[in-house]
Formats: C-alpha cells, structure tokens, sequence
C-alpha cells in the first residue's frame, strides 16, 4: 500500500498513545444523525445536496442523500481500468457536477458524472513530473474549473485544467519553510480561488493564491490547544469563506476563519458515541452550514448541524434545589438577534417558557432564575436557548440535569428495623422557607398507609423532627418509607430514599402449650387449652378455632390472659363439631394482635359414637345382623342406621335408641330379598348431632 494509508494506520497506533486529548469547549456544532459506509476516507456534496464518500476499504464511490439514505454506488474490486480504484482518498465537485477522484494507489485522478459514469483520467505514475503522481491525496475545484490535486509523497500542489492539461505546481520538500510541504493530504478552494493545504507532517495549514503565491500559514505543532494540529489531513471551505479542518490525531474537527483565527471546534475521542471520533480524516460543508465527518475507524460519517447559540449551564449533571437561585448560562457566535426564549423541558414535555430575554453581550448571555418550591422533581430536566429572530438557532443542555427537593428525609432513609410500639425520631432537612410546617404520611410501597401528622413544625436551622411512637398493631413488612411534604408547597416534597422494615416487638410473646399437635379430641369432650406468655402483651387474648389456614371460629372474642405467665381455657367441643385431622388453635392478644401463637402441627376431632360391629364379618340370608356402637358423652336419644352397600344406602333404620352406659345394640334379620354381595357397611348417625357419626371400618359381607 502507498506511504498515505501506512501513514494513516500508523496515526491510530500514535493515537492510543496520547493521554488526554483536549475536548471543545463552546460547541456550536451539535449532532445530527450518522450512517454507515465501511472505511470511508474522503466526502464532498454536490450542488442539490448528495453526500459522495470515498470507501477506501471497497476501493468505490458511495452516493447517499443528505439524511444518508443510499442512492448508488462505483468502482469494484480493485483495479486499474478506467472507472476502477485501488484506495481512492480525495473526491471533489465542479460547478457542473462532475465528480473528481484521487485514485491514490493508482496515481491518476478520474473524472466521472454525478451518475458515476467515467468521463476521463490523468496522471500516469508513480512519478515527479509535471503531471504525474506519487499517491495523490486530494482534489479540489475552483469556479474556473481549475483542478488542484495534493501530490502527497511528491509534497507539491499541481494544478490542471477541467480536461487535465497541466498549469503549474508548487512545493518543493520535503521541507518547512514557507512554501514547502511534509505530506500535504488536503487541499481546498475558496470563492475567491485562494488555495488552502492541510500540511499534515508539519501540522500547519498553508494558504496561498490561485497561483501558488504563499499568503500565510497557521498551526504551531504538534498540539491540542486551540489552533493547533496533530496530523491534519482533511479541509474544506464554506460559503463565507470559513475553513474547516480535520484534525486526525486529536480526533476534533477545528473551524477557522480566512485568516487563520480560531473559531471553535468539537469532538473528542478516540471513541465511539455520538459526536465523538476515532481518526476524521475528511471533512465538508453543504449550503446550509450543515458539516460531514468521515469518521474512519467507527466506519460511519456523522452530520452535525450549525448552531450559533450554546447552552453552557446547566449541561448536564447538575443537581437545581427547589427555591434556589440559579443561572442559566449561554455562548452565541455572531449576530443572532437581539434577544432570546427560555424553554425549561422535563424529558420531551415543555414546562415553561421564558420570552424575550436579552441575548447578552459579548458572545455570553445569562440569566438568573429563582426555581419555585412546587418545581417538578425529576433527573430529566433540560434548558433550551432559541433566538427570537431565526428559530432554528437553537441549543439545549446537552445533558439532563435535576430538580431536587428543598426538603429530604434523614431517617428513616432506608434499611432501619423498627420494632412495634418503639418510639422513633423522624427526621429532615429544608433549604430557604418551604413554609412553616410540613406533612408527614407512612407509605407502604408507593400507597399512603396512614398520614401520621397533617401539620407540624417544618423545624429551625434548616432541620426537623419528629416523634413517633409505632402501634403495637402496626403491619409487619419490609416495604415501609416515609414522606414528608411542606403543606404551603405540595411540590415540595421528600421520600425516604430506600424502604425500612417493622418488626416484631420482642419484649413480649405468648406461646401455645396444649393442643400444641397430634391430639385426638372426641367430639363432645371438654379439654383444656393452655398457653404461656412473657411481658405484657395485653390482660385478654382471643383465641380461634382453624382448619389448616382458615379460622373456622372464633372461640371467645376475648379471656383473661392468666398470672404469673400462664394462661388456661376450658373449651368443650361440640357434638356437631366436623371431624377432621387438621385443626389448630390460635391465642393472640387482644391488645396487640401481632403478638400471637398457633399450635405447632394440627391436631384431630374423632366421632363421639364408634360402630363396632359389624366390622368384616360375613352373614347368610335369614340370619341376624347384629349391630353395635359405642358412645361418648351424651349426643342425643336417638341413632339412625344406614345399611350401606357400595356407596348407596340400601335401608335406613331411624328412631333407634342410642343405648346406656355408653354403648348401644341393635339386631336386625337379613331377609331373603337383600342382594348379595362382600361390600356392605352400617352407619350410625346421632339424630340430634348429624355431625356425629361414625362407620363400619371393614366391609362385612352378605351371602
């Protein structure tokens, strides 16, 4: 590869190397959009606006559209026919349209029409005469049609007719004298035919006539302050004569005028985001000031939109207190008018604007403002400057910044444990007078629990408190914050930053003894229900009946909780209670309900009557069934008996008395119509409690 692309890859390895690069200062060139072409080198637009970009990478021309949207495309693979490249870098426009490229590898410039139709070529390198090249870098126009090309590695500019008849050259380096070149990789042309060089190796660039007179020069480096270079490779010149240089190796693009003086710059890098550069080696301006980058390492080119007003404070990261005096701050280039709207913006919503303020003097402006204490809070605040007279000279702070609140919570702010009926400072802090008193609410996420005061003392000094003392009944949870807000500004207003728990209250418990699980209770029988307890939980507790989960009864609403730490309840279980082998007792105080026990595991209800015969016997037709219970307790007078086969009943026996002494009998004669079969079973069911009951464990059989 020719000494120009070695030269280029050789800047992104300096590059890496140099610490901190300077970034712009005022920025009145703010990003716009990007799009891709892989390895683009040089760009130039033509009159109707069309962006043409060298692909070195592709060895092509790529035509886009002033958005970036793709039009055409030529050149293949590499190749020295007419029409083919080998690394194009230089590309340029007449005033006809037709499209001038520096075939760099192949020595030559090639003319073509906007279409990409080969027109022409010249230059029959590599070579020194008049003429011919060794690496051609760049191409430029004037309004004659005059072509002059930056013969790099020959350091001279040649100048040639619209058909390639050769005129004249200058540069005789390499060499840093006036007049001479180290590698000359840009060339441009004003309206008045002066001839601008971006001397790359002596980072400096040249300004001379259309004859190659020298008429000054700028550029004392290698540097990165204002003004200097360090590798400049691409320049262009815009309507008014301003001259735009890309400045390679600090990764910037600088802006002058004819004359050399420093306008303003941007771009820092190397890197990868919006606006940012990793190696701009050319640059152009279309009609409307817009500018296009060839940013070649990050394979894209990036527009960037003329504006002549810049947002300076806030830009970004600021954090504006609610009340506080603030200055909003701009820079503006040239005359845009004698005055100024303010736009205040949260995200893309307008909140406010300020009209007519005087634009300033001097390039600055400013203006102070007192931010009320209802500002919205948020992180997505930014200002908007935009002149009265030319609205699209307009900047905004390039980054969001924040409102925060005059009044922030201390404590709790977050991670505290705070137990049941503790009592705890609350506590804040207020910048200037957001009122005289303040609201304070308990949030449970981001719904409001309770209000705990609707006014108290905002406070002295800038600080507050408050007592709380939290209820025994006070919801367990780990979700809990605070909100305190002043009652003259609802604006105003402050959450604690991260969620405090509630915990239990330890300096008391009570502790179920009996049932505390695997006790079997008949229906009927009386036990006695016994707990402990420690401290002071309350002189009464309730105490609940449940079925797994669910509270089946509420025993008593509320008994005495006991002495000397213990506590007892006598409860007789009804007759009618369901039978069942999940059942607990919960005791809680009545006082503080999160004090409380349940049994540990569940515990059993039984039948008050047990069928005990028949159980897996076997009987014939016409011989007596002899059935027989016990009971517990007293449920009722009477029996009912089902003679179940399968699971249908198949006769029912009712009015049967239940027995004495606890146990009761019944005989009955099978008759001869009874279906056979090894799957009957009697129930005996008290008529008085129908939950009472109980059936045969075994199937008896009938044959």
């Amino acid at each position: 590869m020719r000494n120009y692309l070695v030269l280029v890859l050789m800047a992104a390895l300096v590059l890496c190397a140099i610490p901190g690069i300077a970034t712009a200062a005022a920025e009145f060139y703010v990003y716009d959009l990007k799009f891709g072409s892989t390895g683009p080198f040089g760009v130039a637009i033509d009159g109707v606006g069309n962006i043409y970009v060298t692909d070195i990478v592709n060895h092509r021309v790529q035509k886009y559209t002033a958005n970036g949207s793709f039009i055409t495309k030529w050149g293949n693979d590499p190749g020295s026919a007419d029409g083919q490249f080998i690394y194009p870098f230089g590309i340029a426009f007449d005033n006809a349209g037709n499209v001038y490229v520096a075939d760099t590898s192949n020595n030559r410039i090639q003319k073509f029409n906007a279409t990409g139709s080969f027109i022409m070529k010249w230059g029959n390198g590599p070579g020194s005469a008049d003429g011919q090249f060794n690496g051609p870098g760049d191409v430029a126009i004037d309004n004659a049609g005059n072509v002059y090309v930056a013969d790099t590695s020959n350091n001279r500019i040649q100048k040639f007719n619209a058909t390639g008849s050769f005129i004249m050259k200058w540069g005789n380096g390499p060499g840093s004298a006036d007049g001479q070149f180290n590698n000359p990789r840009g060339v441009a042309v004003d309206g008045a035919g002066n001839v601008y060089v971006a001397d790359s190796i002596n980072n400096r660039v040249q300004k001379y006539t259309a004859n190659g007179s020298f008429i000054t020069k700028w550029g004392n480096g290698p540097g990165s302050a204002d003004g200097q270079f360090y590798n400049p490779v691409g320049i262009t010149v815009d309507n008014a004569g301003n001259v735009y240089v890309a400045d390679l190796l600090n990764n910037r693009i600088q802006k002058f005028a004819a004359n050399g003086t420093f306008i303003t710059k941007w771009g820092e890098g190397p890197g990868a985001g919006d606006g940012q550069f990793n190696v701009p080696c050319d640059v152009a301006v279309d009609a409307t000031g817009s500018v296009y980058v060839t940013d070649h390492y990050n394979n894209r080119i990036q527009k960037f939109l003329f504006v002549p007003v810049c947002v300076t404070q806030p830009n970004g990261g600021e954090t504006w207190i609610q009340g506080s005096n603030q200055t909003i701050r701009w820079e503006y280039f040239g005359d845009i008018g004698p005055t100024v709207d303010i736009a205040v913006m949260k995200g893309s919503n307008l909140l406010a604007t300020i009209p007519g303020v005087p634009v300033g003097s001097g390039g600055t402006g400013s203006y102070n403002l007192t931010l009320p204490y209802n500002a919205l809070l948020g992180t997505d605040f930014q200002v908007r400057i935009t002149s009265t007279s030319n609205a699209t000279y307009t900047d905004a702070s390039n980054n969001p910044f924040t409102i925060g609140p005059a009044i922030t919570v201390i404590s709790p702010d977050g991670g505290e444990n705070f137990m049941q009926g503790s009592p705890q400072t609350l506590k804040w802090n207020y910048t200037n007078t957001p009122g005289t008193t303040v609201k304070i609410e308990a949030m449970r996420g981001d719904t409001v629990l309770a209000v705990i005061t609707p006014a108290t003392a905002i406070g002295s000094g800038g600080q507050g408190s408050f007592n709380l003392t939290f209820p025994y009944l006070t919801p367990l949870g780990s979700d809990y914050r605070i909100r305190i807000t002043s009652t003259t500004y609802p604006g105003c207003t402050d959450t604690s930053n991260a969620y405090f728990s509630v915990i239990p209250n330890t300096s008391a418990s009570i502790t179920l003894v009996s049932p505390d699980g695997g006790e079997n209770y008949l229906q009927g029988s009386t036990q006695t229900l016994k707990w402990n307890y420690t401290g002071t939980p309350g002189t009464m507790v309730k105490i609940e009946a449940l079925r797994g989960e669910t509270v089946l009864a509420v025993i008593t609403p509320a008994t005495s909780i006991g002495s000397n730490g213990s506590g007892w309840f006598n409860l007789t279980f009804p007759y009618n209670t369901p039978l069942g082998s999940d059942y607990r007792i919960r005791v809680s105080s009545t006082v503080y309900p999160a004090w409380n026990d349940t049994s540990a595991t569940p515990f059993t209800i039984s039948p008050a009557i047990t069928v005990v015969s028949p159980n897996g016997d076997s009987y014939p037709i016409g011989s007596i069934l002899p059935m027989g219970w016990t009971y517990a307790g007293t449920p009722g007078t009477m029996v009912k008996i089902d003679v179940i086969k399968g699971s249908s009943i198949v006769k029912t026996l009712i009015g049967i008395p239940i027995g004495s002494g606890g146990s009761g009998w019944f005989n009955v004669t099978i008759p001869a119509s009874t279906p056979l079969g090894p799957d009957y079973q009697i129930r005996v069911t008290s008529i008085t409690y129908p939950a009472c009951t109980d059936t045969s464990d075994l199937d008896f059989a009938i044959w």
